[in-house]
């Protein structure tokens, strides 16, 4: 599929095609509602750190290194924030599939109104 260097249209939208994706029994799925409260909290906290960190300057930030290294506080964060960006990544890319999948179907719904009204 050729991707054209321009915005794209709801006739672009209509055009999309794809397979379901098939329910496969022992394999990941998104955490329930109580599970995602723990571990959103969880990763909420390296969120907080990360934008903490944003608002530091250069020479902060190294002294925060060097005052978390010499504890291995620094692999803690790290580490933690590896695992965040990971949930909230994977959750993101999920989450996108489903928006463009929807907007699809709502471009063949609008396209569909439009001929019938005999735009």
């Amino acid at each position: 599929m050729e991707i054209p260097d321009r915005p794209a249209t709801i006739e672009d939208y209509a055009a999309l095609n794809w397979e379901p994706w098939e329910y496969e029994e022992d394999k990941w799925e998104p955490p329930s509602n109580e599970e995602l409260t723990k571990l959103a909290g969880l990763h909420l906290i390296s969120a907080h750190i990360a934008w903490a960190m944003a608002h530091q300057s250069k020479p902060e930030l190294i002294e925060t290194f060097r005052v978390m290294s010499s504890t291995d506080g620094h692999e803690v964060i790290l580490g933690n924030m590896r695992l965040a960006s990971d949930f909230f990544g994977g959750l993101h890319k999920l989450i996108g599939v489903g928006m463009i999948r929807y907007m699809s179907a709502g471009a063949v719904v609008v396209e569909s109104s439009a001929n019938d009204a005999g735009g």
